[in-house]
């Protein structure tokens, strides 16, 4: 619903609860890509970066952690070509399957999935 700062404030408030009660390890890489995007929304792309970083660490291949981080990086004005390589492996990853769709809902997109065949995501013709 477009309430950023206050979804923040409820994730957040779930990873607390749950380092306090389990440890970091158990925070699922969905929500950390979900807190990720979060930050994007707010346009703090370094943090954004954090989190997609943490979730790429639990799934290396997530092809919608690899192209927000991406899309990241270009905001901070990152190398292009560190960014075109990402771009291309995370769409390889997607073509293998390397998504996500929520809970046992295999029909289903989460929301924020990329849509590989609407990406704006070449350098050169990439606007927000």
């Amino acid at each position: 619903m477009n309430e950023f700062k206050k979804a923040e404030q409820i994730l957040q408030s779930d990873f607390d609860r749950t380092i306090k009660e389990r440890g970091e390890s158990w925070i699922h890489y969905l929500d950390l890509v979900y807190m990720g995007i979060i930050q994007y929304e707010l346009r703090n792309y370094a943090r954004a970066i954090s989190y997609f970083d943490k979730s790429l660490a639990e799934y290396v291949e997530f092809s919608d952690a690899k192209y927000y981080k991406g899309i990241c990086l270009l905001h901070l004005n990152e190398d292009q070509n560190k960014v075109e390589i990402l771009m291309k492996e995370a769409k390889k990853d997607s073509e293998k399957g390397y998504s996500r769709n929520e809970d046992n809902s295999f029909y289903e997109a989460y929301p924020y999935k990329v849509n590989w065949h609407m990406a704006k995501w070449t350098i050169t013709n990439y606007k927000e």
